[in-house]
C-alpha cells in the first residue's frame, strides 16, 4: 500500500504542467513590472510637472479649507504674480514661523502689498496679514485622498510595499528563469 503525504498529489500535478507553472510565474512577473512602471511613471510626472506647467503639489494636512480643498488630498498650486491675486483666490503662503498655509484671500490692502486670509471653516480671518511676496502659489484643483497615499509611501511600510517587494519579486523571478534556462541547456556534443 502506498501512502502519499498530504499535498504531494497537488505538487505532482503542478510539476507535470510546466506550462501552467511558467504562466503563473510570468503573470506575477508582469504584475510586479507593471506596478514598478506605474510607480516610476508617477514619480516622473511629479518631477516634470512643475517645470512644464509651473505647478506645485502640496499634501493637505489640515481641514481648514474643507470642502474646497479636502483634508488628505494633494492640492495642485500654480505660480502666480502678486498683481494677479484676487479676493476669493485660494493661495499657499509661508508664515513667519516657516509653516506653509493654504487659505482663501478675503481682502487685499489698498496698496496691494498685503492680504487678509481665512480658512473656509474658520470663524474669523487669520490674525496676521500676509505680504503678497510670501504667496508661493494659487490653488488650481485638488486630487482627493492621494495625499494620504503619498504620506503612507513615505513610511517604512509604504517603501517596503511599493519598492522593495516588487523589486525583489522581479529579481527572484528572473533568477528562477535563468535557473530553468540553464537546466534546459542541451549537453555539449
Amino acid at each position: 500500500m502506498t501512502v502519499m503525504a498530504f499535498g504531494s498529489n497537488v505538487r505532482q500535478q503542478w510539476a507535470n504542467r510546466p506550462g501552467l507553472r511558467r504562466w503563473g510565474g510570468e503573470l506575477i512577473s508582469w504584475f510586479a513590472i507593471a506596478l514598478l512602471a506605474a510607480a516610476v511613471t508617477g514619480l516622473v510626472f511629479v518631477a516634470l510637472t512643475p517645470r512644464l506647467f509651473g505647478w506645485q503639489f502640496v499634501v493637505v494636512a489640515g481641514g481648514s479649507m474643507e470642502p474646497a480643498v479636502p483634508f488628505g488630498s494633494v492640492a495642485v498650486m500654480e505660480d502666480v504674480q502678486p498683481s494677479e491675486l484676487r479676493v476669493r483666490d485660494i493661495v499657499m503662503f509661508r508664515e513667519g514661523n516657516g509653516k506653509v498655509v493654504t487659505h482663501r484671500i478675503v481682502a487685499i490692502s489698498d496698496d496691494g502689498r498685503t492680504l487678509t486670509t481665512q480658512g473656509d471653516v474658520n470663524n474669523a480671518p487669520d490674525e496676521t496679514r500676509v505680504p503678497v511676496t510670501a504667496v508661493q502659489g494659487r490653488f488650481r484643483f485638488a486630487v482627493p485622498e492621494v495625499g494620504r497615499f503619498v504620506r503612507w509611501m513615505g513610511t517604512q511600510q509604504g517603501f517596503v510595499t511599493l519598492i522593495l517587494v516588487p523589486g525583489l519579486t522581479i529579481i527572484v523571478l528572473e533568477l528562477l528563469s535563468i535557473g530553468r534556462t540553464l537546466r534546459q541547456k542541451p549537453p555539449a556534443a
